[in-house]
C-alpha cells in the first residue's frame, strides 16, 4: 500500500472513530457505567430494542410482590428504551422501594419516573428506563381524564440531528375518555422536530378510537399469538408500541414473550429502526 493511500484510510478510520467518540460522550452517566448511548449500527440503519410492560408495582399472578422477578425478565430482553406503567415510588404496598431507580440501577439504565398521584406514603405513576441520554422530561397530565393522569414524555439523544421523542401512557377509563387522552399525546408529538415512540397500555384493542391519533406512525405488529391481558391466559391485545413518523422508521421485528407470571399483562418488544440516510450527527 501506498504511503498516500495509508494515509487516506488512516483518516477515515480517525474520522469514524471521532464520530462515535463525540456521540458517546455526550451521556457522562451512561459512560461512568460503561453503557452505550449511541444505537447500534446493523447493515447501515439503526435499532433500538423497545420494551412496554404494565408491571402492576411488581405484583404477579401468584399475588407475590416481587421487583427483582420483573428485573430479571427485562435484563432476559436486553433493552434499550424500556416504557413502564403501574409503577410505585415509595408505596407501602411494595416495600417503600423506588421501583424506577431500582430497575434502572438493575438493569443499568438511566431510569424516569411521573406521577399519576400520591398512593399509600408514595406514588404511583410511569416510568422510562433509557440507555440512549435523556436530555429532558417532563410529567404531562391528560385533562381529559376523569381522575389524575399524566403522560411521561422525554427526549432522548440517539446522535441524530432532532432527538427521539418518547411519551409512555395508560390510557383509562371509556373508549371516549381514553381516545381524548391519546388526541392530547398526539398533539404533542406532533410538535416533535425528529422520530418519535410512543407506547404503554391502552386498555383497548387495536383498530380503535384511541390508537387512531397515531395514524401518522407504525404500530409494532407481534405474530400471533399477541394477546397480552391476563397475562396468565391472554385473551386481549391492549398494550401497544407505535412509531413515527412512517416515512422515517420501521419495526424490524416484533413479539410478546410467554411471560405469564411477573405481571397481570405480558410485555411487548419490538426492535426500532431508521435508514442510515436519516443518521445525521447532532451539531
Amino acid at each position: 500500500m501506498r504511503g498516500r493511500e495509508r494515509l487516506t484510510r488512516r483518516s477515515a478510520l480517525c474520522g469514524a472513530a471521532a464520530l462515535l467518540t463525540a456521540c458517546a460522550v455526550r451521556n457522562p452517566r451512561a459512560e461512568a457505567r460503561s453503557q452505550r448511548v449511541v444505537a447500534l449500527q446493523r447493515g447501515g440503519r439503526a435499532e433500538l430494542c423497545c420494551v412496554t410492560w404494565n408491571i402492576r408495582h411488581g405484583e404477579g399472578t401468584d399475588g407475590r410482590v416481587d421487583l427483582e422477578r420483573t428485573a430479571t425478565t427485562l435484563v432476559g430482553l436486553a433493552p434499550d428504551i424500556v416504557l413502564l406503567q403501574e409503577v410505585d415510588r415509595g408505596c407501602r404496598r411494595s416495600g417503600g422501594v423506588d421501583q424506577a431507580a431500582r430497575l434502572g440501577e438493575r438493569l443499568g439504565l438511566v431510569s424516569v419516573f411521573a406521577a399519576h398521584r400520591p398512593f399509600e406514603g408514595g406514588e404511583y405513576g410511569l416510568a422510562l428506563l433509557s440507555r440512549p441520554q435523556v436530555l429532558a422530561s417532563r410529567a404531562v397530565p391528560l385533562l381529559a381524564a376523569p381522575r389524575p393522569l399524566v403522560a411521561l414524555e422525554a427526549q432522548l439523544d440517539v446522535c441524530l440531528a432532532e432527538p427521539l421523542t418518547v411519551v409512555v401512557v395508560h390510557l383509562v377509563d371509556t373508549v371516549e375518555q381514553r381516545a381524548a387522552e391519546a388526541r392530547e399525546v398526539a398533539a404533542r408529538l406532533a410538535l416533535a422536530r425528529g422520530p418519535w415512540l410512543v407506547g404503554g397500555d391502552f386498555n383497548g384493542p387495536r383498530n380503535t378510537a384511541p390508537l387512531s391519533p397515531f395514524q401518522t406512525g407504525v404500530l409494532a405488529s407481534p405474530p400471533a399469538p399477541r394477546e397480552t391481558y391476563p397475562a396468565d391466559a391472554p385473551v386481549r391485545e391492549i398494550d401497544f408500541l407505535i412509531a413515527g413518523p412512517a416515512e422515517l422508521v420501521a419495526w424490524t421485528s416484533a413479539w410478546v414473550p410467554a411471560e405469564g407470571v411477573g405481571s397481570d399483562h405480558r410485555p411487548v418488544v419490538g426492535r426500532l429502526a431508521w435508514g442510515s440516510a436519516s443518521l445525521v450527527p447532532a451539531g
